[in-house]
């Protein structure tokens, strides 16, 4: 940082100095450069010679920061301000003429700038830059380029941190200008985010450097607890005056540490040069590629470290010889196992160790790793999909944006065939995220308790299963991932890394992580700035923590903010009010932990227990715009909320991630928080929430693409159920957003997991506390979820459970709609006689009831079923009837281009499909954002141009459709299958009999695509067994409840394996007995009918 008028070692200053004479450019000196302001001043007439000398004099007087601040207020004021011409032109004619004549000083650093350091600079001057204008100036005012080039090591661009002279608005010279730069809150963070994550050499830099309005602000606020934290910067000073320069530091108290780089300010080029590394015989390619700009990308060229994103601690790394020993071991190519997890509860240190150990270790264990990847589950919308894009971006250097359009299926193969060229290092953060038993809306908040009996909250899967069927494959491969190295932490270790006893599989090693060794326990409680007699500290922390790092770290907090004796430990201990109240001998870990995560809750001042209990009231992180919205002061105070801030992050409760600016709880402190509420705060500050998301501007849902469009109303609906106000939280949750969430981004998990804790008793269950119309409303949307999902028998069981509410409060349009959903729901099961009865059923009550948005969408449902049973005459009928009833119907009740959907399926059925029956449906259910019909549709085309033999068109539509499906985890065995198979026609299946497998094992296999698949594969024997069970299922309930179109694609396909034709017996209505409430509808609909009528007769 080169301003250095005290120790004549500035950059500029020693760059410029002309040869000939000795003597520096006039303006390289902040004095130099106000002493040229005033002349400029007298040389227009805009200061007069009194007082230009009285300025020049205070210059040369009292040569500090408030003078030269103050002259060059005065300099910049009269000549206009930063944006006028005089001011611009005096930039080009001082600071744009400084010429570098003796380039040791700027060479030296731009051969450490070729090692991946980034040059940032407090000068105008473009010294730094090059003549070929091949590094750009990144200025303060360009908030983005500034953190991208900081975080990404943009090593081709400078960053200019008081402005750049081209630029006069961004130059920081005056009291206005440093008032601009200091209240730019996003600038302050961008910063400050940059400086915590990075090692700062100061060059050239003198007193006034580091005391100016800007950089002083930074030191003060940051300085301590990082020179605290060990954690230290530099200042490059000559011999005379190092003792000087750190007698000044140590009086701030800040975190730089003064270095001397010899007697004179020649010798600085040469200890710049000792800082580069050993040169090697050949450039690494890492540093081949930061050489050219353009080859510049936010994802570093390997075997550069890449993190996404990179880990904030809590506290800092301490201890772990044994399990960094454990690492190097398992390391080395020797090792026979390839994937290594850490698993322990929440707080103990599983990702700061595989941190330290990746960052610091792995590179030293071996030199021939090909690259490390480190990426974190613990991200929002993280998912196994995006680790593989990132990975293969990061490893072959491919756009993530063309990546980003393959899923993890896509993306496995590719992905494996590197991990096995090479020896890659990848690192899975946080793993247990992708599992079934955090598919909840709780996950961030999820307690040890939980998760050491996992359960699923949604259907009875395995809760060590990952969400998503493809992930399983993945993680099964990487355990043979030869010969790369997985590192994984989880809290719990994934079902498919174990085998039926329990143990790992081949490839897979599993450790227990443990608490820290007791030595290392009391280094990290005296890190926070505790003293006190070691044997009692490590004799407290094992009995009371068992030595876990978060409940270490917070225990500092409590104890560094203990009144009668400030960090002493001894007194704590023995305090009555202090720590001899906490009652630990009787616990075990878990409720020791939380124990003092209450204690330390309970310290809190009240102003930070309100922020602190409102944040724990949230499921994500949050930016500084929801945190001003969450400002306990009254009134509102941007300062005093900074002190809240800070004292939240010294007691080790509040993290911030400089990379996104965000603040965010541990998910251990999140749930003991949220937890441990009383109902008065509960609902004090959970109202703030709910106050906060109401009011934010948003959308209309209706527009809704993805689920962030959905999340101010998201977040209202959680916060109203943690509350427990659960009538509130229904009558948020219906109309346009439970809409949007299942036909726009069809997030049936989200749903399924927000709706869970209304149904305490199971899905059969009608929410208490909500009124019956509500809580059947609700019931209905998880039922419309099962249906859409396929899992007919818990899609049933919820509109049972709603349509017997209804029908018991006459609420005779809610049972409709509930009849038609229970007709879908049967025929999606394959039960077609009952699925038509119901219809049927409910087509008489949309009659009497007289709705014609009732009747137009009974009509649609009997089209459907006569065109799947093959009534060819009756469905054409059935059309004519509803098509002129027109789509101007509301959306919750239709949405668009539902019914060309169903039109478009009868004709593929008839053999009568046309381009322009799918693009309308197509146009229609874009302009609706209708996500389930369009992703319908695309399997829809991939069967019919799977028919035409067109394989690489049916493979293009079966790929949409197969991602979308994915995304939001749906099963699409159909796509799944049709897909191999028309990628085995055209050459591109990879392991054709594995994925053939694969497809077999699906819980609802598409039987008659994979008996194809078997048949082109040459497996007679399993072509067989799938074309019997194809036309099993299609035989459903018997002649003439079939479906008419797949018996018959199958019969041929059995005639052409020569295959004999079941002989299977027709429908019988007398096994097929009524529903238990089939009687009570039919008399509601009789009873509905005589009132009609008696009203006409009396009328």
């Amino acid at each position: 940082m080169p301003r250095g008028d005290r120790c004549r070692t500035g950059i500029s200053i020693a760059a410029s100095r002309d040869p000939a004479s000795g003597e520096s450019h006039p303006e390289a000196s902040w004095a130099g450069l106000l002493e040229s302001g005033l002349k400029w001043l007298k040389e227009h007439k805009l200061i007069s010679d009194s007082k230009a000398a009285a300025h020049l004099t205070l210059l040369t007087d009292e040569p500090d920061t408030y003078s030269f601040i103050t002259a060059a207020q005065h300099v910049t004021r009269l000549m206009g301000g930063a944006a006028s011409v005089h001011f611009e032109n005096w930039l080009t004619r001082t600071i744009g003429s400084i010429k570098a004549h003796d380039r040791k000083g700027l060479d030296a650093l731009e051969a450490l700038r070729a090692q991946r350091n980034l040059l940032a600079t407090t000068n105008y001057d473009g010294l730094l830059l090059d003549d070929a204008g091949l590094r750009k100036p990144v200025t303060w005012k360009e908030p983005d380029e500034f953190l991208r080039a900081a975080r990404n090591r943009e090593t081709d661009k400078v960053i200019f941190l008081h402005g750049y002279w081209r630029h006069p608005q961004s130059v920081i010279l005056d009291w206005t200008s440093y008032e601009e730069i200091t209240r730019d809150e996003r600038y302050r963070e961008d910063l400050a985010s940059v400086w915590k994550l990075t090692t700062w050499v100061y060059v050239g830099c003198g007193a006034n450097g580091l005391s100016d309005p800007d950089f002083g602000m930074l030191l003060e606020r940051y300085g301590k607890r990082a020179r605290q934290a060990d954690l230290w910067d530099y200042c490059l000073v000559r011999s005379d005056q190092r003792e000087e320069f750190q007698a000044h530091f140590d009086k701030l108290q800040i975190n730089v540490c003064a270095v001397s780089f010899g007697e004179s300010h020649d010798d600085l080029p040469e200890y710049l040069r000792s800082l580069l590394p050993v040169p090697s015989s050949s450039p690494t390619p890492a540093v081949a590629a930061v050489s050219t700009p353009a080859d510049a990308s936010p994802i570093p060229t390997p075997p550069a470290f890449y993190a996404e994103p990179d880990y904030i601690g809590s506290h800092r790394f301490v201890g772990r010889e044994s399990q960094l020993q454990e690492l190097g071991d398992w390391a080395k190519p020797a090792d026979p196992t390839n994937l290594l997890l850490f698993e322990a509860i929440g707080g103990n240190g599983k990702s700061m160790l595989t941190w330290e150990w990746t960052t610091e270790h792995a590179t030293q264990v071996r030199a021939d790793w090909a690259g490390r990847f480190w990426y974190s589950f613990y991200e929002r919308g993280a998912i196994m999909a995006e680790f593989c894009q990132r990975a293969l971006a990061y490893m072959t250097g491919q756009p993530l944006k063309e990546l980003r359009k393959k899923k993890t299926a896509e993306l496995t193969e590719p992905l494996l065939a590197q991990l096995h060229a090479k020896p890659w290092l990848l690192i899975l953060d946080g793993l247990e995220r992708v599992l079934v038993a955090y598919h909840r809306i709780d996950a961030a908040e999820m307690p040890d308790e939980d998760a050491n009996s996992p359960t699923d909250k949604i259907v009875d899967r395995n809760p060590c299963d990952a969400i998503r069927d493809e992930d399983n494959d993945l993680l099964r491969a990487l355990a043979a991932a030869a010969p790369s190295k997985i590192l994984v932490s989880s809290r719990l270790t994934p079902r498919v890394l174990l085998n039926p006893s329990g143990q790992p599989i081949t490839g897979a090693k599993r450790i227990t992580l443990p608490g820290l060794r007791p030595s290392d326990a009391e280094r990290l409680l005296r890190s926070c700035g505790i003293e006190g007699d070691s044997a009692a500290i490590q004799s407290y922390l094992a009995t009371n923590c068992d030595n876990h790092p978060l409940v270490i770290g917070i225990l500092g907090g409590l104890i560094h903010n203990y009144l009668p004796a400030r960090g002493n430990f001894d007194v704590w201990a023995a305090d009555g009010e202090g720590g001899a109240r906490l009652d630990l001998a009787r616990l075990d870990l878990i409720q020791r932990r939380n124990h003092i995560l209450r204690a330390a809750l309970d310290a809190l001042p009240p102003v930070s227990r309100q922020l602190f209990s409102t944040l724990a009231l949230l499921s994500e992180s949050v930016d500084y715009e929801t945190l001003s919205a969450f400002n306990p002061h009254e009134p509102p105070d941007t300062n005093k909320l900074a002190e809240t801030v800070t004292d939240l992050e010294q007691r080790g409760l509040l993290q911030y991630d400089d990379r996104t600016r965000r603040h965010d709880l541990h998910p251990v402190v999140r749930g003991v928080a949220a937890g441990g509420m009383n109902t008065a705060e509960k609902e004090r500050y959970g109202q703030r929430v709910v106050d906060h998301f109401s009011s934010r501007p948003h959308n209309p849902y209706e527009h809704a693409e993805t689920l962030e469009d959905l999340r101010p109303g998201l977040n209202v609906v959680r916060t109203l159920l943690k509350l427990g106000h659960f009538q509130q939280a229904a009558d948020a949750y219906q109309d346009d957003l439970a809409t949007a969430l299942l036909f726009n981004v069809e997030a049936y998990a989200e749903i399924l997991s927000l709706l869970r804790p209304l149904f305490p008793g199971g899905w059969g269950e009608l929410p208490q506390g909500v009124e019956v119309s509500d809580g059947a409303f609700l019931a209905k949307s998880v039922g419309n979820v099962f249906l859409l999902c396929d899992e007919s028998k818990e899609a049933l069981t919820a509109y049972v459970a709603a349509l017997r509410s209804q029908l018991e409060i006459d609420n005779l349009r809610s049972t409709n709609a509930l009849l038609q959903n229970i007709s879908l729901t049967l025929a999606n099961g394959n039960v077609l006689a009952k699925a038509v009865r119901t219809n049927a059923l409910s087509l008489d009550l949309a009659a009497v009831l007289g709705n014609q948005s009732d009747l137009f969408k009974n009509r649609l449902v009997l089209f459907s079923q006569q065109s799947r049973l093959g009534q060819r005459a009756h469905a054409e009928a059935a059309w004519q009837l509803l098509d002129p009833m027109g789509r101007n119907w509301a959306r919750g009740a239709y949405f668009p281009g539902d019914a060309e959907w169903d039109y478009a399926q009868f004709q593929y059925w008839n053999g009568t499909l046309q381009e322009e029956h799918v693009a309308t449906v197509e146009r229609l259910a874009a302009e609706g954002k209708n996500r389930t019909s369009i992703r319908y549709l695309h399997g829809l085309r991939g069967v019919w141009r799977l028919e035409q033999s067109e394989w690489a068109l049916a493979a293009a539509s079966f790929s949409e459709a197969v991602r979308m499906a994915r995304e939001r985890s749906i099963p699409d065995a159909e796509s799944e299958t049709g897909l191999a198979l028309a990628k085995h026609h055209l050459g591109q299946l990879a392991e054709p009999q594995r994925e053939a497998e694969r497809l077999a094992q699906l819980r609802k296999p598409a039987h008659r695509l994979l008996a194809q698949l078997w048949f082109a594969l040459d497996d007679p024997a399993q072509a067989k067994h799938h074309a019997l069970a194809a036309y099993t299922w299609a035989w459903a309930d018997g002649e003439p409840y079939v479906n008419r179109y797949e018996l018959t694609k199958t019969t041929e396909l059995l005639q052409q394996m020569n295959v004999p034709i079941p002989n299977l017996p027709p429908y019988d209505p007398a096994k097929d007995e009524p529903f238990p409430w089939e009687a009570d509808v039919r008399a509601a609909i009789e009873k509905l009918r005589a009132e009609k009528e008696a009203k006409e007769k009396s009328d």
